[in-house]
């Protein structure tokens, strides 16, 4: 008997889905051509971006540290892969629209690289300082392909990972990684828990037009396209 009724279930639930699917296929927007179903979601990509949870001050005695949380995060347009199978399948293929969010999402980091194609210029935007439980670390670095890496924001906890990750970009193994970049901000508060060194090897990015560094760690770059520069250390 309880098998039998198992199985029931099991075709109960199948036939909601079906009906489910039915239904969707009759709404008006899945009428819609699909360029224009895509013009729509391109829309809401600009105008609903996934957003970082807003973090406070650090709770006291908190293991592993983390911060109040002010505001949580958002999916933002990410959602809409959640109204039916049509609409995933569809949005997946889009490379444009994963290609702007790259990192906002960290759990999500290699699903948006995946889903940005092979050639599609990236938009990347880590904020290790609002995502409590994750580090910025090798693991990241070596996902990315920096030769498509048209813009690049880094919020960082403290100045040691801000030095780190610029020490990182100068040493990339390709001497053209970096061909591509054109805006690079880094931030990061408080101070080096240890002087950095004296000799440091400046940053190569020869298309560079935008650097803005918000942190005590100001390394020497080379930019010859380098058109706005913004220094200061954040608290």
């Amino acid at each position: 008997y309880a098998d039998r009724l198992r199985t029931g279930a099991a075709f109960v639930r199948a036939c909601a889905q079906e009906l489910a699917r039915d239904a969707n296929d009759l709404a008006p927007i899945s009428r819609l051509p699909t360029e224009l179903f895509l013009h729509i979601v391109a829309i809401v990509n600009e105008m609903e971006p996934p957003t970082v949870p807003q973090r406070g001050q650090l709770i006291v005695g908190s293991n592993p540290p983390h911060n109040v949380l002010v505001r949580p995060g958002s999916l933002g347009w990410v959602r809409l892969l959640h109204v039916c199978a049509v609409w995933r399948a569809t949005i997946s293929k889009v490379f444009g629209l994963w290609a702007r969010h790259i990192g906002i999402l960290p759990r999500a980091f290699s699903t948006f690289l995946l889903r940005s194609g092979m050639t599609t210029p990236l938009t990347i935007n880590l904020d290790f300082f609002s995502w409590s439980y994750t580090s910025p670390s090798d693991v990241f670095i070596e996902q990315i392909p920096f030769r498509r890496v048209r813009s690049m924001t880094w919020a960082l906890r403290n100045a040691d990972e801000a030095l780190w990750l610029l020490g990182t970009l100068r040493d990339l193994r390709d001497a053209e990684s970096l061909i591509n970049l054109r805006y690079l901000n880094v931030c990061s508060p408080g101070s080096l828990s240890r002087p950095p060194p004296v000799d440091m090897a400046p940053v190569k990015i020869p298309h560079l037009s935008t650097l803005v560094l918000r942190t005590i760690v100001w390394p020497p770059f080379i930019a010859p396209s380098l058109r706005s520069l913004t220094l200061s250390r954040s608290s």
